[in-house]
């Protein structure tokens, strides 16, 4: 699984945050997210580990995507 520049930096400062060298408003003010969404990430982190930190939206196909059959109908 690839893994995106984002998630990696997300991981490490969760990391850190873990092993107490980094606050969480510090870690927020890092990753450019509140002290709660950082409490969120943390508690996903503790739960699943790195891959519960990756985005679950990775594979799926988009709301908003045209079906092939209108594809192949806007083609012709």
């Amino acid at each position: 699984m690839t893994v995106s520049a984002q998630e990696l930096k997300r991981i490490d400062v969760i990391k850190r945050v873990i092993s107490r060298q980094y606050t969480q408003k510090a870690a927020g003010v890092q990753l450019n997210l509140s002290k709660r969404q950082m409490i969120r990430l943390m508690k996903e982190f503790r739960q699943g580990g790195e891959k519960a930190l990756l985005s679950k939206h990775r594979g799926k196909v988009s709301n908003n995507a045209l079906t092939p059959s209108f594809k192949a109908k806007i083609k012709n």
